[in-house]
């Protein structure tokens, strides 16, 4: 007994005769007349009453049949999608993941992946963001994750996080000591200062090849500031520590949840992000799987 002779009877009975279910199974009514009789043949029994003109009925067996085959062939048919599913090719999709951030994004992607319309698989690829966007330029990478801004104007991007900056003041400014005096926040967790109050400030900063440091002077250069003067250093860790012990100030991301927020405010009347974005080739040739999975990965940010 085969799963195609069960859909014919369950088209004859859906149709209510020989003639019409052999058109809409395509076959001819003699072929599929054949059809039937082999199968009871083979159950030594009929499966219709047969009258001349008349719709055909099942016989009591021929009801027993077709409830077997109701729930027969949809389990069945769920088999082959899911075996189609699991056999359909996959893009094998590159990713440039950027040092130190790489595991979160990890998991964003392979958690979204179960949702993507066509089926992805990855290879990961970890380094700096300046030779992830090269590699992705150069074709050796599908796609990258990294921080804004590009240094080459060929790339498509989609940011996918805005991670606001704000002040860091150092410890014993009268800034400090004035914003402090001010009612809490309601809504925000920390207070807000004007940019003025770097004007004269010594600013700890990382060095200029850094992408943070393209975003943080472009902040100083659109207000006009004037420091003190600008020291630089390569690890945020020792720029805060800095902070802390009142040598100097600087711009940069929200405290994390081990770091004292005491020092840290937002910038009054003004917005600047050290943005997160999807990175790709504008001549990608499956740019639509990617654009979707940008927007998986936006959704995934913004909902944690």
């Amino acid at each position: 007994m085969k799963i195609q002779e069960m859909n014919v009877i369950l088209e004859i009975i859906r149709t209510g005769s020989m003639s019409a279910a052999a058109k809409k199974l395509y076959i001819s009514q003699p072929a599929l007349s054949q059809t039937v009789k082999k199968i009871e043949d083979e159950l030594e029994t009929p499966l219709f009453i047969r009258r001349s003109g008349k719709v055909l009925e099942p016989t009591k067996a021929g009801k027993s049949y077709v409830e077997m085959a109701e729930k027969v062939v949809p389990v069945y048919e769920d088999f082959l999608k899911q075996l189609k599913t699991s056999a359909a090719p996959k893009h094998i999709l590159r990713a440039g993941l950027p040092q130190g951030q790489g595991h979160f994004i990890i998991n964003a992607l392979l958690e979204n992946q179960a949702q993507m319309r066509q089926t992805v698989s990855f290879e990961f690829v970890e380094g700096v963001s300046d030779r992830l966007e090269n590699l992705v330029l150069k074709g050796e990478l599908d796609f990258a994750v990294l921080r804004l801004p590009l240094k080459f104007r060929d790339l498509q991007y989609k940011v996918i996080l805005h991670e606001p900056l704000g002040i860091w003041l150092r410890r014993g400014s009268n800034w400090a000591a004035k914003a402090r005096a001010l009612p809490p926040p309601v809504e925000n967790l920390y207070s807000s200062l004007p940019l003025e109050c770097l004007r004269g400030e010594i600013l700890l900063l990382p060095p200029p090849g850094k992408r943070i440091r393209a975003t943080i002077d472009s902040i100083i250069q659109e207000n006009g500031l004037v420091p003190a003067s600008v020291k630089t250093y390569d690890s945020m860790k020792t720029i805060r520590l800095m902070v802390n012990n009142g040598l100097g100030s600087t711009i940069g991301k929200s405290p994390s949840p081990d770091e004292a927020a005491d020092l840290f405010f937002w910038i009054e009347d003004y917005q600047s992000s050290y943005d997160l974005a999807f990175i790709w080739r504008r001549d990608y040739a499956f740019s639509s799987v990617l654009t979707e999975l940008a927007e998986l990965l936006k959704a995934y940010f913004s909902n944690n």
